[in-house]
């Protein structure tokens, strides 16, 4: 079997690949699937795997037909292809316009991820990750219907190469692409397939943009709080200070008075009196566990069990100095009249 056409086809991708980061004056060969934040995006990866793949493919098939003779051009790509290719491309403008509106607005903040450290697979698991490290299903579901699609439809592309190449002639060739059309145009994919890329990229774009305007705690300053206490939280997609924000405890609005408010941390200090509502707990009742969540724009964040101790944080007092003895004033002596004396 010749090989030629798969050369041909990957020599293309090469190609376009180098042309591209040659152009954008990247260092890092995944540059062209990272976001602004330097993090592997799911969406620019899928992008670029179709609009790759696709180029394979013509480029393939047509070399292979040139060999036989036939030079016309792939008459004929399939509906299902270009809208793939349409997924695609709408999914990853949608997914950057979500994200975008949000950091503009304030409702997230997207700081620089650090470099893949050991054990991170260098960076790839952000692929199927959220900011915070944690898996994103939708993620998973919309990465592995897209690598299934695309299995397929290279063993379809292998496939249509390996028969024109079975064909001798450029006439019985001919012969063929009259009377077997799938040789005169690309392969096509499957509507079900179709149907499940696109149920999982509509998924994928609900998740983010929910998650992305969920606010999510990641971590508190404290295990134990107590009256009077500063704490902070840090988190994702926590809002500004415009944006009406409030923490609860034990599903009760604390009143709370913040110094600082930003997308991804929020500076607090607890209220100097006990109120009876937080943690359901008395003075005398030693402390409770409750949940702590941060409440923006109607979205709640997930529960963060913390302790509450209703007992006044402990403060030094201080005492004004005792006067030595020899700074006293004398007592008052006790006096009497003379005896005798009217």
């Amino acid at each position: 079997m010749n090989s030629i056409p798969y050369l041909v086809g990957i020599g293309l991708v090469v190609v376009v690949f180098a042309a591209v980061w040659a152009a954008g004056k990247f260092k890092d060969p995944l540059k062209l699937i990272r976001g602004e934040d330097n993090r592997l995006s799911t969406s620019q990866f899928q992008f670029w795997l179709w609009t790759l793949v696709v180029f394979f493919a013509y480029a393939a098939i047509y070399t292979a037909r040139a060999l036989r003779g036939v030079l016309d051009p792939i008459a004929d790509i399939p509906g299902n292809v270009m809208l793939v290719m349409g997924f695609s491309a709408t999914t990853y403008a949608a997914a950057r316009a979500i994200t975008g509106a949000f950091v503009d607005t304030g409702r997230v903040s997207k700081t620089l991820a650090p470099a893949a450290g050991k054990g991170s697979l260098g960076g790839i698991d952000q692929l199927l990750t959220r900011d915070d490290g944690s898996v994103d299903l939708q993620k998973v579901q919309v990465l592995t219907w897209t690598l299934i699609t695309v299995s397929i439809y290279v063993t379809l592309v292998l496939s249509t190469v390996g028969h024109i190449q079975q064909v001798i002639g450029t006439s019985a060739l001919r012969d063929e692409i009259q009377t077997r059309g799938y040789l005169d145009g690309l392969p096509n994919i499957d509507s079900a397939l179709m149907v499940l890329m696109g149920l999982s990229q509509a998924a994928y774009l609900g998740g983010k943009l929910t998650s992305t305007s969920q606010p999510r705690i990641t971590a508190v300053s404290t295990s134990r709080l107590a009256l009077g206490q500063p704490f902070t939280i840090l988190g994702t997609a926590l809002g500004n200070d415009n944006d009406g924000g409030v923490a609860t405890l034990g599903g009760v609005t604390i009143p709370v008075s913040a110094r600082q408010w930003t997308p991804t941390r929020i500076d607090l200090r607890m209220p100097d009196q006990w109120n009876e509502a937080l943690g359901g707990a008395s003075p005398a009742g030693g402390a409770v566990t409750a949940d702590l969540r941060v409440v923006v724009g109607g979205q709640t964040s997930d529960p963060w069990p913390i302790q509450f101790d209703p007992t006044p944080v402990a403060r030094v007092a201080v005492m004004a100095p005792t006067p030595s003895a020899a700074t006293q004033p004398p007592a008052p002596v006790a006096t009497s009249a003379p005896v005798g004396s009217s």
